[in-house]
């Protein structure tokens, strides 16, 4: 080949170069532009056409640039976060996980991008009732975070985690994360911020968990008092703010606490007073009133008024959403177990508590006090039915839990090895 051939087709291949780039630089910037479109779609609660604007970003992206290009990871976590907020988590993750993937072999150019994934595929799992794996998701963003040196604004991860630690019956970590996230907080938002509130509701129901009774309920009181110190408050702790569920969460914790601490009929008056201003106000959503006529549902079985329990628990099931949560439904199926067990229906209890032990097995880790509680009950059931071999391994075993993982001063320690006492006492001869 000539010179003057070899100059053209150097030339040719030098323009096909400046070509591609600028496609690619325009497939970029409509990439980008697109994702801005459903991200601003998302924003003005227009769920399906955000999801769609940004799935087909993501598509057409991924043809015209690659699947690994920056714009279309991009894409790709807000289109992830656009099926969290629609409450898709199973179609979230898949979606979530390559972006996650992807965008880790490209750092420390797309750590922003990984960031978000990374948080948002924990929130995934959490929503898919995978705590553990949430748990471990959730930290390893945090401890990204603390290797790049990044420092994030963002309160959602820490809460997360808090929420996965308590599914999985890390309490004393979830609630020095609630402690830190609320104080954080209280510095942007003052005492009776709607987060504030949030998070230290969800602090006192970890410290009931705990089994630290005096410190929860000193600790749902004073929720209470900073969310009803002046009527402007009051108010934006309800339907205005569909996401400040901490006076409600506190008002349950209280309830719950007194009926532990002997004070039952208190309790129920805290409870139906809190579910009296819940109903008048609109309510942060059916959650709260939900959550609320879960803690009386308790506080009526403790106080051997099961038809009321069950009639209540009754309703609450038969109403429930269909994509509730099994954490959720365990805490209505134990109700439900004991008011029939109260009542005398030992068999249908054994159905209902057997429910509630597949809900625990399926959506809580095996030192939650739920799940265990839980376990305390199953064994009551069986000792009803007269199956007392298998009542009194399971009792045994469940005692060995709760003093093993807190201790033998916890109150539910105390209720498990009077169950077992209680058991070996009428087995003796």
């Amino acid at each position: 080949m000539g010179f003057l051939a070899e100059r053209k087709a150097r030339r040719a291949v030098e323009a096909a170069a400046v070509r591609a780039a600028d496609e690619a630089h325009r497939a970029a910037g409509e990439t980008e532009q697109a994702v801005r479109e459903g991200v601003r779609l998302r924003r003005a609660r227009e769920f399906e056409a955000a999801e769609r604007t940004l799935a087909e970003a993501v598509r057409s992206g991924a043809e015209r640039l690659g699947p690994d290009a920056p714009a279309v990871l991009r894409g790709a976590v807000e289109h992830g976060r656009t099926l969290v907020l629609t409450l898709r988590w199973a179609d979230a993750e898949p979606v979530l996980r390559a972006a996650a993937d992807r965008s880790a072999a490209d750092l420390p150019r797309q750590l922003t991008t990984h960031l978000d994934a990374r948080q948002a595929l924990g929130s995934t799992l959490l929503g898919l009732e995978r705590p553990a794996e949430a748990a471990a998701e959730l930290e390893a963003y945090h401890e990204l975070l603390e290797r790049h040196e990044v420092v994030r604004s963002n309160v959602v991860a820490p809460g997360e985690l808090a929420k996965a630690y308590g599914r999985i019956g890390r309490y004393s970590e979830a609630a020095l994360l609630y402690a830190e996230l609320a104080t954080e907080l209280e510095a942007e938002q003052g005492r009776s911020g709607p987060a504030v509130l949030q998070a230290r509701g969800r602090l006192a129901a970890t410290l009931l968990a705990l089994g630290h009774l005096e410190q929860a309920q000193r600790a749902a009181r004073a929720v209470i008092r900073a969310a009803t110190a002046d009527t402007a408050t009051a108010t934006a702790t309800a339907a205005d703010n569909p996401d400040a569920v901490g006076r409600w969460t506190a008002s349950a914790v209280l309830a719950r606490t007194l009926a532990h601490q002997g004070a039952g009929e208190e309790g129920e008056a805290a409870v139906l007073a809190a579910i009296a201003d819940c109903e008048q106000l609109g309510g942060p959503g059916a959650r709260a009133l939900d959550g609320l006529r879960e803690a009386l549902a308790e506080i009526l079985n403790g106080r051997g008024r099961h038809q009321e329990a069950l009639d209540l628990v009754t309703g609450l099931l038969a109403a429930r959403a269909p994509r509730r949560q099994r954490a959720a439904s365990a805490v209505l199926h134990a109700d439900r177990a004991a008011a029939l067990l109260g009542l005398g229906r030992p068999e249908d209890a054994r159905q209902a508590v057997e429910q509630a032990v597949a809900d625990c097995r399926a959506a809580l880790g095996p030192r939650s006090t739920t799940a265990l509680a839980t376990d305390t009950l199953h064994g009551r059931v069986l000792a009803a039915l007269g199956r007392t071999d298998e009542a009194r391994a399971a009792l045994t075993a469940n005692a060995a839990a709760w003093r093993e993982h807190y201790g033998p001063e916890h109150f539910r320690t105390r209720e498990a090895e009077r169950e077992l006492a209680a058991l070996e006492g009428e087995s003796a001869p």
